[in-house]
């Protein structure tokens, strides 16, 4: 399953975020913006899955 921008999610770690940039490149990669404001990278294979609660 592929994400796409505006959708809260998991992440391994157990951190939620919003993805705010979707890059198709080699390799899906996911631009998240975490619950503390932090924008962070990450790969299509570390995001768990979607969460509908609000990460804010």
């Amino acid at each position: 399953m592929f994400y796409e921008e505006e959708t809260d999610v998991e992440l391994h770690d157990g951190c939620k975020g919003l993805i705010v940039i979707v890059r198709s490149d080699d390799r899906t990669k996911y631009d998240i913006e975490l619950a503390n404001g932090e924008l962070t990278t990450v790969y299509h294979e570390e995001v768990t899955r979607p969460v509908k609660t609000p990460t804010k």
